[in-house]
């Protein structure tokens, strides 16, 4: 049984807040033969009735409950980041954007039933700027937690990127050396190596991430962690105790993220990980915060050992193949490295890589993990379930750009 409120802000240059609320409630009960039932709108009390199939046959209309979202802390956050902004840089536009959630659900299962609370809060800016016939694009987001909004630093970020990305160069195609920014070589690893360890893929050979694989670096630790995601979730929607599961421990693949499901046909534990987008839809095995373990290296030094490469610094979308570990990221904001130092801003390109390869080509794994710089959303099979990543600065010197 699930009850959820999101709401959406969202302030533009001279524009009025644009506002959207919405609340659902739902229940999904699993009959003894498989099928599943769903009811609309369902009282906290009849969860018990429905779990025995004995939903009255015309329930009161149930009584709303009170919201639990203020929208007035979100207007007030964008509006403040809209005009502080077009304080600091005049003539430019700038747009943000609040979107928060509220979820509850309750899980019956063998006779117990649990409980569970999933929120999360974020803020984004993004700006336009154009000087003479130079134009530039460049944006920031955070997550909130305990009341710090990090407006002043979003604010700041997003200028400063204006600024400097006027004078964005075209990229060098061709094959090149990347280096990952903290946080942010997280999209690329959620990409590689998350998805493809996702326990549904296994019966039917959809990933390429096999026990046999031997070619990633020995420092290279993958986890994932529901528990840490900025919408955490300490069951999940089957009503398993979420925990941390290492995809690869030092080069070497190891455990998948399993729902009861995918467990009990591959004869492993659940590991907490089966979710679903609402309680109109399937549980599938799903990534919570997906994050590269600490490495030994001084990012400095990890770029002083570059002569030419690209530093990227926001990746906003990807596809790839978990079978062969293709995969194609669009990269929104990045530096040309020359010499060992960071240079001139590059314009918007793709990159493109096969994981086997480009994670094997992995030269240096810095000691500053942070998380959440890049933030998103994952779409599989039709159902977004908000997700975390986490990175150190990484460099590997086998990916391709294209522009």
């Amino acid at each position: 049984m699930e009850r959820r409120e999101d709401i959406s802000v969202e302030v533009a240059t001279g524009e009025d807040p644009l506002i959207l609320q919405t609340v659902w409630a739902g229940a999904c009960v699993a009959r003894p033969e498989g099928s599943l039932v769903f009811h609309s709108d369902p009282a906290p009390d009849q969860l018990q009735d429905l779990i025995l199939g004995r939903l009255p046959p015309k329930p009161a209309p149930p009584t709303p409950a009170p919201l639990q979202v203020d929208p007035e802390r979100a207007i007030a956050a964008v509006t403040g980041m809209v005009v502080e902004a077009g304080k600091r840089l005049p003539g430019a536009y700038f747009k943000a954007k609040w979107v928060e959630f509220d979820q509850r659900v309750k899980i019956a299962r063998e006779q117990q039933l649990f409980d569970d609370r999933r929120e999360t809060r974020r803020i984004r800016l993004e700006g336009h700027f154009q000087r003479s016939d130079r134009t530039a694009r460049a944006a920031a987001e955070r997550v909130v937690q305990d009341d710090h909004l990090s407006i002043d630093e979003v604010v700041s970020e997003t200028i400063g990127r204006l600024e400097t990305r006027l004078d964005a160069a075209d990229p060098v195609t061709g094959p090149s050396c990347i280096v990952f920014a903290p946080a942010i070589g997280g999209v690329w690893i959620h990409e590689l190596v998350g998805h493809a360890a996702e326990a549904d893929r296994i019966p039917s050979n959809r990933s390429w991430l096999t026990p046999e694989i031997d070619s990633l670096p020995a420092g290279l630790t993958v986890i994932d962690d529901p528990r840490r995601a900025r919408a955490a979730w300490r069951l999940d929607d089957e009503g398993t105790p979420a925990r941390p599961v290492a995809l690869v421990h030092e080069g070497r693949p190891r455990e998948r993220l399993h729902s009861n499901h995918t467990a009990s046909k591959t004869g492993s534990r659940p590991t907490g990980h089966g979710r679903r987008g609402s309680y109109r839809e399937p549980v599938l095995p799903r990534m919570g915060c997906t994050f590269v373990a600490n490495g030994p290296r001084d990012p400095v030094e990890i770029l002083q050992n570059i002569k030419q490469g690209v530093y990227v610094r926001r990746m906003e979308s990807a596809h790839t193949d978990p079978a062969s570990g293709r995969a194609v990221f669009r990269v929104t904001d990045a530096d040309l490295i020359a010499a060992g130092k960071i240079d001139r801003p590059l314009k918007p390109h793709l990159l493109e890589t096969v994981a086997s390869k480009a994670l094997a080509a992995i030269d240096g794994i810095g000691n500053d993990l942070s998380f959440d710089r890049c933030i998103g959303t994952c779409h599989r099979d039709g159902q977004p379930l908000p997700i975390s990543v986490g990175a150190p600065t990484i460099c590997t010197r086998l990916m391709t750009v294209r522009f």
